[in-house]
């Protein structure tokens, strides 16, 4: 009797899952609530980011088998060379106890951030289930958590100090993450700028749409000025030099009028120099240059013991070239994740100040030291791949202009600041490369998902 009125755990999510309304709008809702409290309620995105990934092993354990999305999620390579990646930790975990020292021990934790690549996928995943124009409510929902962290951490004396052209971070980490949340939200407003300008249908209505998106601008480029973070800087001259090539290259394929292009160009430089010179950022910018020292000798002559770089760049080169010395010994699968703070500790190379740090400052020395030529080979071949994918969804008309521009603009933004500082490791990298893979790999998988459902 029972049995008939209880059905079975696995029965009953089965039945969750056959249900593709009721688990799209669970899967969107959980993607939302990521997207949004991140920043202003870390707590409710932890609990969001441990239920989409419930949701999207669920999907694939019990899902039907025969869903156009579970069919295309087994078979692609993004999810496989994730898979790859997690029983190459599970093997190199097994490597290390029997061959590293006994005064270094992998950090379980730390292993489980290089696994936070999968959250592209999953909320991929989401994403795919709706709409496709439903697509950029993420990146809205993001810029919405930030402007809510804002403002429920204001501080006026901060703000001031801001304006005053002093160096501050808002409480998120430290200025090089607050600079990443800032200049990741400044391109993706350039870049879809356009697009939400054009939905106005009067004078008026664009007027309304345009004075909302320019305080948002101007938000984004004081955030990022304030966070002086040459690195990030660095990182959106090369995106802005990616974008202008696509851009160029766009119109000669489609013969858009040069006028408007030109006119638009224009007028975005005009507003980003009028900013700039509201905001007396050019003596902000011209002392943070010029405090950078670099001395290539620190990266090319041996390490000493008597070393003792002072500045900042100074510190990165000179723990890199120490870093390299560790990376030879163990080439293939590395130390593990999580031992670098050890390793630093333990050497003579370092003085106490920067063995405060406990990371080397650049994602890929720390990838290469963690998991060596075999994990950071999986890993590129993921970027890679999300590259090849992003290119194929453009050329097959899957994906707009300025997605496609946007993506390749902030895959070099990512790969220039990812030179500067370990973002891998920390949760807002980590949370930043999902938001935004996350959303333009959607366009590739939803094409996918599109495909597989018409050959049923």
């Amino acid at each position: 009797m029972i049995k008939t009125l209880v059905k079975p755990v696995p029965s009953q999510l089965s039945s969750f899952l056959s249900d593709h309304k009721v688990y799209a709008r669970t899967y969107a809702l959980l993607v939302a609530l990521y997207g949004f409290s991140f920043l202003p309620f870390l707590r409710v995105a932890q609990i969001s980011e441990s239920l989409l990934v419930l949701l999207f092993l669920g999907l694939l354990a019990l899902g039907n088998r025969h869903s156009p999305i579970r069919q295309v999620l087994v078979r692609d390579p993004v999810f496989r060379i994730m898979l790859l990646f997690t029983v190459f930790l599970a093997g190199a975990r097994a490597w290390y106890a029997l061959s590293l020292p006994v005064d270094l021990e992998p950090n379980t934790r730390d292993m489980r951030y290089y696994l936070k690549p999968f959250m592209v996928i999953i909320l991929a995943t989401g994403l795919a289930l709706q709409p496709i124009n439903r697509a950029w409510q993420l990146l809205l929902i993001g810029w919405a958590g930030l402007l809510v962290y804002l403002g429920l951490n204001f501080d006026a004396h901060e703000w001031q100090r801001a304006l005053a052209g002093r160096r501050v971070d808002f409480g998120i980490h430290n200025a090089q993450h607050t600079g990443l949340f800032f200049g990741s939200s400044l391109l993706a407003l350039i870049c879809f700028a356009p697009r939400f300008l054009m939905r106005a249908r009067s004078p008026v209505g664009f007027a309304l749409l345009a004075l909302p998106l320019l305080a948002s601008i101007t938000l984004a480029f004081e955030g990022t000025l304030a966070a002086q973070t040459r690195a990030v800087w660095l990182g959106l001259v090369a995106s802005i030099v990616i974008l202008v090539i696509l851009l160029a290259s766009q119109v000669r394929k489609r013969h858009w009028n040069p006028k408007v292009l030109l006119g638009s160009a224009v007028g975005l430089v005009i507003v980003l120099t009028a900013i700039f010179v509201a905001l007396h950022s050019l003596k902000t910018v011209e002392h943070r240059v010029n405090a950078s020292e670099i001395n290539l000798e620190d990266f090319l002559a041996p390490p000493s013991e008597h070393g003792n770089p002072k500045t900042s760049s100074g510190v990165r080169l000179y723990s890199w070239r120490v870093a390299l010395g560790w990376i030879s010994e163990r080439p293939l699968a590395g130390w593990g994740a999580g031992t670098v703070d050890d390793k630093i500790d333990q050497s003579n190379f370092f003085d106490r100040w920067f063995k405060g740090f406990g990371h080397l400052h650049n994602s890929y020395f720390e990838t290469l030291y963690a998991h060596g030529l075999i994990g950071t080979g999986l890993l590129c071949a993921l970027i890679v791949w999300i590259g090849i994918a992003t290119w194929r969804c453009f050329r097959t008309g899957n994906m707009p202009l300025d997605v496609f521009v946007f993506a390749f603009s902030y895959f070099g933004f990512w790969l220039v600041i990812n030179m500067f500082e370990s973002y891998i490791i920390y949760s807002t990298g980590q949370y930043m490369n999902a938001l935004i893979v996350g959303f333009i790999y959607t366009f590739y998988l939803s094409s996918r998902v599109t495909e597989k459902a018409h050959e049923h």
